[in-house]
């Protein structure tokens, strides 16, 4: 998370929003579930189960659009197709 998503301050690395003081402790554990899931499709990857990689890289896009996490699960749909 780089801002707060309620008024936009910087975020401090903190639970609460240093400006508006919103709690953010729910979506910092949203991110982090995210995280873990990339974390599963890029081991799917390395054991070429393209099939697990794919849906990791789909829960983690469902919880969070990263850059990184559209772009596991567009390789991964072309891979889960191209090996069937």
């Amino acid at each position: 998370m780089e801002k707060c998503p309620v008024c936009n301050a910087r975020y401090t690395g903190r639970a609460k929003c240093h400006r508006c003081k919103t709690n953010l402790d729910k979506l910092l554990k949203i991110e982090c579930k995210a995280e873990e899931y990339l974390e599963k499709a890029l081991s799917a990857l390395k054991r070429n189960d393209y099939a697990s990689m794919r849906y990791f890289a789909q829960k983690s896009c469902s919880l969070r659009v990263p850059k990184k996490g559209g772009k596991i699960l567009f390789y991964s749909t072309v891979l889960s197709r191209e090996c069937k």
